[in-house]
């Protein structure tokens, strides 16, 4: 069996050889960390693509779909993706996120809300690549109101940074990953605990283009694949910040209502604007720990209600979801959708945004963030 293997391996790199006019070459990219380079030799990467070829044979249905993603590799690996994590929390859990995120590898900053007592203020302007750290106390705020706070204390890093983000990510403070798929997995998402293989990911050149916003589905796994949706759980959301304006700041609502409301009616603007473009990071799932007690529950009057307040622009003619229901809300499982086998297949499958017809959402954050005050 060696001998015909070797004599195999043999003929295969001779072929290789004959074309090197209009050679394809073969190369089993390596995640790295933005601070390393991947070196492989080509008789490593015709090695490793002669040995991929047998062992495919052997591959599951679930592997198979794994394969395809891996196989459409971009060139252009993006190295520095600069990332806001703003949370939103319990003072005491502050020092542990700190942790956390000064952990994670590649420029990265961390905004905390606290909402129950007061953090000793750190303010920092952030040289690029170095982590920073800022708290601000928010007492007295409901979920939404917390989290456009936190959008605004977002703004004026920015400004005081003279540069954007490239993704703003919202968390809650109890919000946990929860990676599984093996060597699939680590071969997608990189090493490191379950947090940095997040990170890794998007940072990574696997997110489709037409993609708005990353989420984790509410469960204990996550897709062996790629999966787009319009509705997600708030507990992680990773705005791309050239999209934030269509879909930040949160709708507000009426005193004493469903704190669930507002994430519904980011539904409706995903819906009309940007369908299909929330992106589950393949292999990792999300919970809640804490579960805290808070306005629950939908109500569709309500929800209806606040698109109305928030949303509508008579002028422009503006008027989503006039006729949104109750069907147009379940986050449903991951299982429910498509999975596909590669970013380039989810992105041709997510409609072209509709950004013309939600201008008036744009023009909403524009007046919005002109009332922020340094």
């Amino acid at each position: 069996m060696l001998l015909h293997y070797n004599f195999f391996k043999l003929c295969f790199e001779g072929l290789a050889s004959l074309f090197i006019g209009t050679t394809v070459l073969f190369s089993v990219t390596t995640f790295t960390s933005n601070r390393e380079k991947v070196q492989t030799s080509t008789r490593e990467q015709n090695n490793s693509t002669f040995n991929s070829i047998f062992s495919r044979l052997h591959l599951s249905a679930e592997s198979k779909i794994w394969n395809n993603a891996t196989e459409t590799k971009s060139s252009n690996v993006p190295v520095e993706i600069d990332i806001l994590v703003i949370v939103m929390g319990e003072a005491k859990l502050h020092p542990i996120w700190k942790e956390r995120i000064a952990n994670i590898e590649g420029p990265t900053s961390y905004l905390f809300g606290s909402f129950d007592e007061e953090i000793p203020i750190n303010l920092c302007e952030k040289e690029y690549g170095i982590f920073c750290e800022q708290t601000i106390f928010i007492p007295g705020t409901t979920w939404t109101q917390g989290r456009n706070l936190l959008a605004a204390q977002a703004i004026r890093k920015e400004r005081k940074r003279e540069k954007k983000y490239d993704y703003w990510i919202f968390l809650d403070d109890d919000v946990s990953p929860r990676c599984g798929g093996g060597e699939h997995m680590e071969q997608l998402l990189g090493t490191g605990d379950c947090w940095q293989k997040v990170f890794n990911f998007i940072r990574s050149d696997k997110v489709p283009e037409k993609v708005s916003t990353i989420a984790l589905p509410y469960d204990k796994s996550g897709p062996p694949g790629f999966v787009g949706v319009s509705n997600s759980d708030a507990m992680f959301a990773a705005f791309k910040r050239e999209k934030v304006p269509y879909l930040l700041p949160y709708a507000t609502i009426r005193e004493g209502g469903s704190e669930w409301t507002s994430q519904a009616a980011l539904y409706c603007i995903i819906q009309t604007c940007m369908k299909s473009s929330v992106l589950y990071i393949p292999f990792v799932g999300g919970i809640n720990g804490a579960h805290r007690d808070y306005t629950r529950g939908l109500n569709i009057t309500e929800i209806r209600e606040t698109i109305v307040n928030n949303y509508h622009d008579d002028t422009a003619s503006f008027k989503p979801c006039k006729n949104f229901s109750m069907e147009q809300l379940p986050q449903g499982k991951w299982k429910e959708y498509n999975t596909f086998s590669t970013a380039i297949d989810l992105n041709n499958m997510i409609p072209e945004p509709d950004l013309e017809v939600c201008i008036p959402m744009r023009k909403r954050f524009e007046k919005w963030e002109s009332q922020i005050i340094d």
